[in-house]
């Protein structure tokens, strides 16, 4: 048994999700979905699936149809905002690795709504090869203990990005999140998290699974604060991204290749 002081990395985190579980009133979406039409168009194309590339994609053109889930709700004392976003970024937080440790950190894909999948990938590629230098808060967490003027430090930090919409956009924070985990994807894995996220919709999935009676399947967690919109837009958005998903719009899929 060990009872120890969270370093400074864990206490940030644990930060933000108090953050995030204070001031957003989330609504766990689980949706599963027969992706059996876009493998084939991959075989087709002789191409691997890159799922998470897929999804923010996927995220980005549902979007464009329903603009209402790239927004972000700021909880100020002084009195809240509703920032709609003018152009489709999406957030994702991903692990970097130096020193023989993981950092997390979450970088941005912007304009995804423009970008090839192929192009979303080698800006995910990119993001998980930057060295801690580059980052703005994970730099801190190597050598900087767990002290109150750190603490103090990410506490202003984080005010700042979440209190003041203008600042938000002029740092190119997006409208939605996608926390994959589809690298833990495996044969016989179901398991669907829900993840929780600072924008209207966040989107979660790391279980891709070959059926029984043939289907291939992604299963997806999505998390919709219902502080940014109603219900009925937010099960709209969900049909459109399980339709764009299945290749039902044949344009879109075409987009997802």
């Amino acid at each position: 048994m060990s009872i120890r002081k969270p370093t400074l990395s864990e206490w940030f985190l644990a930060y933000q999700l108090r953050s995030i579980q204070r001031n957003h009133v989330f609504n766990p979406i689980y949706l599963e979905v027969d992706i059996s039409a876009l493998e084939t168009r991959y075989r087709e194309a002789n191409k691997e699936p890159r799922y998470t590339s897929i999804l923010i994609k996927a995220m980005a053109l549902v979007a464009k149809q329903h603009p209402i889930i790239n927004r972000v709700w700021f909880s100020r004392f002084w009195g809240d905002r509703l920032l709609s976003l003018p152009y489709i970024n999406v957030n994702f937080p991903h692990y970097i690795e130096e020193d023989g440790r993981q950092y997390l950190i979450a970088s941005v894909v912007p304009a995804a709504d423009e970008k090839t999948v192929d192009e979303i990938s080698d800006i995910i590629k990119k993001s998980c090869q930057k060295s801690l230098k580059e980052t703005i808060i994970a730099k801190h967490f190597r050598k900087n203990k767990n002290t109150f003027l750190m603490r103090l430090y990410l506490r202003i930090i984080h005010f700042l990005a979440y209190s003041f919409p203008g600042l938000y956009l002029r740092k190119g924070g997006g409208g939605l999140s996608v926390s994959s985990l589809l690298n833990h994807a495996e044969e016989g894995f179901r398991c669907t998290p829900f993840a929780w996220g600072p924008t209207a919709m966040t989107v979660s999935s790391c279980s891709v699974t070959d059926e029984s009676d043939g289907r291939r399947v992604m299963r997806i967690g999505l998390s919709w604060d219902h502080l940014t919109g109603e219900g009925n837009e937010m099960v709209k958005s969900v049909k459109t991204l399980s339709k764009i998903l299945q290749g039902q719009d044949q344009e879109a899929l075409e987009q997802l290749i």
